[in-house]
């Protein structure tokens, strides 16, 4: 598992990550055009975009070392549909608290930038985490 909590800043992701994986680095780096991160697990290197505000580069943090903790390399771009739609999943998974989560969404009437924001995570994240809920609501409705 990812040593990493929804609360964490990109700074404790990144030392909790380094202290469990000491052989990993981290580093920030300008990536061409609008590439968040990427990871190379051969040379247990993630580089993410020191352009980008603190809460993407958390999200992105947490969506490479989900790459990483899977042997994904990345620096071409794509990891492929299936590793792209379990590391998205999963880093959904790692950053949001349901309970917080519920909260927002009630607050902010369903507003995803606004939960977003109250959350500390991207839009991308939010709209992952929704598509796990209406997974979950499914399947559960096929057994009832």
């Amino acid at each position: 598992m990812i040593p990493i909590t929804p609360g964490m800043s990109y700074e404790r992701m990144s030392d909790t990550a380094l202290a469990a994986n000491p052989q990993l680095t981290i580093e920030l780096a300008i990536l061409p055009g609008d590439i968040a991160g990427v990871c190379c697990p051969s040379l247990d290197t993630i580089l993410i975009d020191q352009r980008q505000t603190d809460t993407r580069k958390r999200c992105a943090l947490a969506h490479e070392l989900v790459h990483y903790r899977h042997g994904d390399d990345t620096t071409s771009g794509w990891a492929g549909a299936k590793a792209e739609h379990r590391c998205r999943r999963q880093t959904a998974l790692l950053l949001v608290n349901p309970a917080e989560y519920a909260i927002a969404e009630a607050m902010y009437d369903g507003d995803v930038y606004r939960i977003a924001a109250e959350l500390d995570v991207t839009t991308q994240i939010i709209h992952d985490w929704q598509h796990i809920l209406r997974e979950a609501t499914a399947q559960t409705e096929q057994f009832v």
